[in-house]
């Protein structure tokens, strides 16, 4: 009787009703932060970097038994660095949030002394 699919598009198209924001940027600034600290996610150096602003954006929202699995990407500063990737979360209906998977790249600037410390002097 229930259309999932169309459930699942109603939910992401109108999160903002039924979710608090505020804590959901919490909740990903606590969790990029913890992960950075613990060293999974990838680094990537580069001369230039994205921006160093805060985007979240809930790209899905599956539903699962008893929770709902939001996928949420993010690109948040870290330091002097941006992180960029997707949060994957089981929100059960007692408001409890697990994080089931996280994936990201951290995208740090790239120092002229690292370049020449690892350069070869001929």
């Amino acid at each position: 009787m229930l259309i999932k699919n169309n459930l699942e598009h109603l939910l992401q198209a109108h999160w903002t009703e039924f979710l608090d924001k505020n804590l959901l940027i919490k909740n990903c600034l606590e969790y990029c932060r913890n992960f950075c600290i613990n060293g999974n996610y990838k680094i990537l150096k580069q001369e230039k970097i994205p921006p160093l602003q805060l985007k979240l954006s809930i790209t899905n929202i599956l539903l699962a038994e008893n929770a709902l699995e939001l996928w949420v990407e993010f690109s948040i500063p870290y330091e002097n660095d941006v992180v960029i990737g997707t949060l994957i979360m089981e929100l059960n209906l007692n408001g409890k949030i697990k994080i089931k998977q996280s994936y990201g790249t951290r995208f740090v600037l790239n120092d002229i002394q690292d370049a020449n410390r690892d350069a070869v002097i001929i």
